[in-house]
């Protein structure tokens, strides 16, 4: 893995771990206020409607693991703490969990398309530099909303998308499948340091190619 001092220093990877606080706030606070909508306030009530990223925050898997990652990937990357939710408070509890699961990475992909809209017009009336620190800085902001609404969409306990999973299994079945989460979120490290992931951050100081496609067809 690149190591990222190799064109960082201490204050990008400072925030590169503010970036990702703020992105898991958005997203976390996305799937409260989504199953509050739909009956279920357990997570709101809570605190974990707030956008603030205090309110989200597991000091392991929220500050010390993306600040090793920052340090050995160049990709500040983590989780925050998890999320209530009781089914049986939904109205349609199967299509509503499958709604209030996806909202998360919907807010993610929104945010990393808004970002990418302020890249390309930054760099393309040149009010920031490619090599200057708020480039890097809104890259990095993309690619860990990409990353966050990606893996989130992959149905591996703790991830979102294993609650619409969870939601149609036999109740029998369920409790397994949901006690499989601590190693999910090993699993999920790990990848980081083999191929996939290098694939994943290699490039995570450069603006993504699919950024500059969209640009070339909507910006003259």
């Amino acid at each position: 893995m690149p190591a990222v001092f190799s064109n960082a220093n201490l204050l990008l990877v400072a925030g590169g771990v503010l970036l990702f606080l703020l992105a898991q706030a958005a997203r976390d606070a996305a799937f409260a206020r989504a199953a509050r909508s739909l009956g279920d306030d357990s997570a709101y009530r809570s605190g974990r409607g707030s956008f603030a990223p205090w309110a989200h925050v597991d000091p392991w898997r929220s500050l010390v693991l993306p600040i090793v990652l920052a340090f050995t990937t160049g990709i500040a990357f983590g989780c925050g703490r998890p999320l209530a939710l009781d089914a049986t408070k939904l109205r349609r509890p199967q299509r509503d969990t499958t709604l209030i699961a996806l909202a998360g990475p919907a807010t993610s992909l929104f945010l990393a398309l808004l970002l990418g809209l302020a890249l390309v017009l930054s760099t393309r009336f040149a009010w920031i530099d490619s090599s200057s620190l708020a480039y890097l800085l809104l890259v990095r902001a993309i690619v860990t909303n990409v990353l966050l609404c990606v893996l989130h969409l992959i149905p591996l306990p703790p991830l979102d998308a294993s609650r619409i999973v969870a939601v149609q299994l036999p109740p029998e079945h369920r409790a397994g499948y949901e006690g499989i989460g601590m190693y999910g979120v090993l699993f999920l490290v790990a990848a980081f340091f083999t191929p996939i992931g290098e694939l994943l951050t290699q490039r995570s100081g450069e603006l993504p190619v699919w950024i500059d496609f969209v640009a070339q067809l909507v910006i003259p």
